[in-house]
């Protein structure tokens, strides 16, 4: 009984570490539905991050496999997305604009999305949905 239930513990252990364990930023696991999280910005104090939290709650961003995505912040833009793998930069180039922006990939899980907005130094966590 004792030697099933270490057994139990090692798999779900393993199980939990696998959900977080890092993943290569390739288009393939950067392309699903990405919801707004949290917010981690070391230069705001809890309150501001509170107010930054509250307008960031229904942020939405959705990247699909064929190089298009959707932002939903305020109202939805829609355009073209690439990414640089070596740099772990996604480039949003919305539809009828001149102006791109570019995202910086910090970390990336099944779950987890860490990036920040052009050289923001504040950085938004998304979870995948």
């Amino acid at each position: 009984m004792k030697n099933l239930l270490i057994v139990f513990i090692v798999l779900c252990s393993q199980t939990l570490f696998a959900q977080d364990a890092q993943l290569e930023v390739t288009k393939e696991n950067l392309s699903k539905k990405w919801v707004f999280k949290d917010v981690i910005n070391p230069e705001k104090n809890e309150a501001d991050l509170a107010e930054v939290r509250e307008m960031l709650q229904s942020t939405l961003l959705q990247l699909n496999q064929d190089g298009t995505y959707s932002f939903d912040f305020i109202d939805v833009r829609k355009g073209t997305w690439q990414l640089d793998a070596a740099k772990k930069v996604i480039t949003l180039k919305e539809t009828g604009k001149f102006a791109s922006h570019t995202w910086t990939v910090h970390s990336l899980t099944k779950n987890e999305l860490v990036a920040s907005r052009d050289d923001a130094a504040q950085k938004i966590v998304f979870a995948a949905r």
